[in-house]
């Protein structure tokens, strides 16, 4: 089985598997076919690629077992595709120019909707996109769709600052610990490893009760 990161949108939430899919559209089963284009749950559901969200929200996902019907569909030993970039005769110019101005990024997702994917990738391909290559449509499709996103929304997509953790004991010098030990009578063996060191004073002053939990 493939991992994939990817998730299901549905009615703005964002679940994990096919059957939670189905318990928020409040139906018994919904299969890969039903959400891909002319699925009876396409205009209801939209692919989402966790591993481009931001950092937060991204997880792995497992894809789930398929039917056999849908498995026939994908050939994973080609890259999936519907337009050939040599066929695309567009400037990026152009291809703005033919379509709307968006004002918001669901605008933009009510754009996308409508249009089948060969028309999708060679609009996209006309403004010089790129996205990560897949065996999958269903996946091929959503790169496309998020592409389209940061191209017309990049202030949306900027990467989070990450803040660094800060050691619970960071403001102790190794030094400052072993000085401590020796003031309250602790004796801490040392193993001329530093880190190793440092782990030890830290452990016997938390045990004698002179460091905070």
């Amino acid at each position: 089985m493939e991992q994939q990161k990817i998730g299901y949108e549905v009615n703005g939430e964002v679940v994990t598997t096919l059957k939670q899919v189905a318990e928020k559209l409040g139906v018994d089963r919904v299969t890969s076919k039903d959400i891909q284009e002319g699925g009876k749950y396409a205009d209801q559901v939209n692919l989402v690629d966790l591993a481009d969200e931001e950092e937060d929200d991204v997880m792995e996902v497992v894809a789930e077992d398929t039917d056999e019907d849908d498995i026939e569909e994908v050939n994973k030993d080609e890259i999936y595709s519907t337009v050939d970039k040599d066929d695309v005769d567009l400037t990026p110019e152009e291809v703005r120019a033919s379509m709307p101005d968006f004002e918001t990024l669901d605008e933009l997702k009510e754009f996308i909707k409508d249009l089948d994917t060969p028309t999708l990738e060679y609009l996209a391909k006309g403004l010089g996109l790129e996205w990560t290559p897949t065996y999958h449509p269903n996946i091929h499709r959503m790169r496309i769709a998020m592409a389209m996103h940061r191209y017309f929304f990049p202030e949306l997509f900027k990467p989070k600052e990450t803040k660094k953790k800060k050691a619970k004991y960071g403001d102790y010098s190794t030094e400052q610990l072993f000085q401590m030990a020796k003031e309250h009578g602790i004796t801490v063996k040392k193993s001329g490893n530093e880190p190793i060191d440092r782990m030890r004073a830290i452990m016997e002053l938390k045990k004698a009760g002179h460091l905070p939990e």
